[in-house]
């Protein structure tokens, strides 16, 4: 007898826990209001510590989260190139990182940094590194451009003979960043 009401004990708190514990499932949304504050609505409300001449065949995008700003050229099909300004705090994970990244967004492994090769040049007498990364079917070309404790990428993504028509106008576009003071 006393195994039989121990058996029943057992058998009642498993139906009680089971019971209690099931609650009908419902689908809860959230509603929480996305930060804009950083987002650049227009040209003529972007506030960047240096200025530049863009290409008359280049077209603004509206900024992204990541993005400072973003072009696209009307002359190729969407999705062709990519050409865009985003920025990082502090060293933004090391250039052979970032060069490592954008091989990969090219379908190319890794280097190491023995294999890194880049180019430096003096804009507005401040130093940017300038990488050129080739696949087998697109091309990357960025510009790193450090001020203060912000590096800034000027990077151009595509196919690679589109890349290679825009490259002239890309470096002409690099020339003409000056820091705000000079504009």
């Amino acid at each position: 007898m006393y195994k039989n009401s121990r058996t029943l004990i057992g058998i009642f708190f498993i139906l009680m826990i089971a019971l209690l514990g099931c609650k009908k499932a419902s689908i809860v949304t959230y509603h929480i209001p996305k930060n804009t504050s950083f987002l650049v609505q227009s040209e003529s409300t972007l506030s960047l510590p240096f200025g530049f001449e863009t290409p008359s065949h280049w077209h603004q995008q509206p900024p992204t989260r990541m993005r400072i700003m973003g072009f696209f050229v009307q002359e190729y099909p969407p999705n062709e190139i990519d050409i865009s300004i985003t920025t990082l705090t502090g060293d933004a994970g090391g250039l052979l990182a970032n060069v490592n990244r954008w091989r990969n967004q090219i379908q190319l492994p890794p280097i190491s940094q023995k294999e890194l090769r880049v180019e430096t040049k003096t804009i507005s007498d401040h130093q940017m590194n300038i990488v050129d990364v080739k696949g087998p079917q697109k091309r990357v070309l960025v510009g790193m451009y450090r001020l203060h404790d912000q590096q800034f990428f000027f990077k151009m993504m595509g196919k690679n003979p589109i890349v290679a028509q825009e490259e002239k106008v890309f470096y002409q576009f690099l020339n003409s960043i000056t820091l705000d003071h000079e504009h």
